[in-house]
């Protein structure tokens, strides 16, 4: 008998162990985070429902679906035909359409992987996808966005757009539109220039950032059928219509193209103010047209000590050719036919039709170049330009004839004062206290040392004003 129980109990014994076994086999083949899978078992189905979610006692977020599935977890919630969603933020609602979307209920995030219609402040767009974050108050649009952005029609990259601050980015930009008129800013026009006004749009282009009123772009391209612009900076304020650009800035427009370290447009008033080493190439008459073109590099002047050291130009019987060449050089009636360049410190354009004029500033350095190696070179204390009356008149510093005229033919005046006629086809041109050189194949006329320079003369030191007036040369 005791034989019999102590074999019984040794069976019982490995039935128990083999039980124990098999439970704990089944137990290590189980998948504990099986109910994190993204496709959980289904909890709740429901129809025609609106969603509603609370902080407190605040409506937060709110929804009209045509079929809301909630999973087991009730972490996660699946939206089919989403309509009116709502979400409420410091800078005002945040709306969306969609076809379908997720929401987490734990960390508070929306995520629409189909095509969305998406509002809020100042934007109107649609986007492959869409995000919003309750937590962070950040809306995303991944991908190609469309639709108005701030007063605009607009296409871009990636769009983020902060509900707390009202800040937009966006990558990749094209932003056509009139920024908003700032009511508080009072500006003087003519009735021209309020119509032109009206109808000038921007075109902008490149990296943004929008907060406050204010637009700063990165590899900015910006143009409004009258200027275009190009720089890898530049902040728009559109309460005031003002664009500031950071170099190298190039600057297009139909008469001149231009480069320099800094340049500010008032489009309201059609001015721009361009600052630091600029560089302007003055287009012939036959090729006005506003476009983006090369603008040469400058060539500075030849030191007169270097220019006075060269050999004479060989002596020979002139052509009538070389002769029409010289006088060519000499008439202001075709100095339009060729690109003039001028270099200062400072320019600032009145560009509306109407009222185009120009104050050039910093030492003024202008060169032009003719057929046949001739040239012209003409340095100023300061240059003022008429647009609308084609006069340019440049000023001498005060008590002192610093204003020069050089050229390949060996003519080297000095004046007080320069008026010359920029109209086509117009010889007129005057100078006030003229002296210097003029060069001539008169053999009664006085003629330059060593048959005159071969390239560009530096500037002469400026010359006393004299109590008597010079003769002129």
């Amino acid at each position: 008998m005791s034989r019999l129980v102590k074999i019984l109990v040794s069976v019982l014994t490995v039935a128990a162990v083999l039980g124990l076994v098999n439970k704990l086999y089944n137990v290590l083949m189980r998948d504990p985070l099986a109910r994190f899978r993204v496709t959980p078992a289904l909890g709740i189905e429901m129809k025609g429902v609106t969603v509603k979610n609370y902080q407190g006692k605040k409506l937060v977020a709110s929804a009209k679906v045509d079929k809301v599935v909630v999973r087991q977890d009730h972490q996660f919630f699946d939206f089919l035909g989403v309509h009116n969603g709502l979400f409420s933020t410091k800078e005002g609602p945040v709306t969306f359409t969609s076809d379908s979307a997720n929401y987490d209920a734990m960390t508070r995030q929306l995520a629409v992987d189909t095509p969305s219609h998406v509002t809020a402040k100042d934007l109107d767009a649609t986007a492959s996808s869409f995000m919003f974050d309750q937590e962070s108050s950040i809306g995303k649009m991944p991908g190609l966005v469309s639709g108005t952005l701030k007063g605009g029609q607009f296409t871009g990259r990636n769009l983020t757009y902060n509900s707390n601050t009202g800040g937009y980015k966006v990558q990749k930009i094209d932003w056509f539109g009139i920024p908003p008129a700032d009511s508080g800013t009072e500006l003087v026009q003519t009735p021209e220039q309020k119509s032109q006004t009206s109808k000038t749009r921007w075109h902008i282009s490149g990296e943004v950032e929008f907060l406050n009123g204010i637009a700063t772009y990165k590899d900015i391209r910006a143009e409004d059928g009258e200027i275009l612009v190009t720089a890898p900076q530049g902040v728009l304020d559109q309460h005031t219509d003002v664009l500031t650009l950071s170099g190298p800035v190039y600057y297009y427009s139909e008469k001149a193209n231009c480069v320099c370290d800094k340049a500010v447009i008032y489009r309201r008033e059609k001015r721009a103010v361009l600052t630091g080493n600029v560089h302007m190439l003055v287009k012939p008459k036959d090729q006005e047209k506003l476009q983006i073109g090369e603008i040469p590099p400058w060539r500075p002047p030849v030191p007169d000590s270097v220019a006075a050291s060269r050999p004479a130009a060989p002596q020979s019987a002139e052509s009538q050719q070389e002769k029409d060449l010289d006088d060519e050089l000499r008439s202001s009636k075709t100095s339009r036919k060729y690109p003039a360049h001028a270099k200062a410190d400072e320019v600032t354009y009145w560009y509306a039709k109407g009222s185009r004029h120009a104050i050039i500033k910093g030492s003024p350095d202008c060169y032009q170049e003719f057929p046949g190696g001739r040239w012209r070179r003409i340095v100023t204390h300061e240059g003022l330009y008429d647009g609308e009356k084609d006069e340019l008149v440049l000023e001498s510093t005060e008590g002192t004839r610093d204003t020069r005229m050089v050229d390949s033919l060996g003519d080297d005046l000095v004046a007080k004062r320069f008026k010359v006629s920029t109209k086509e086809d117009d010889e007129k041109y005057s100078g006030e206290q003229v002296d210097g050189i003029y060069s001539s194949d008169d053999e009664d006329l006085p003629q330059p040392k060593n048959g005159g320079s071969t390239a560009p003369s530096a500037p002469a030191q400026p010359v006393q004003t004299p109590t008597t007036t010079p003769k002129t040369g």
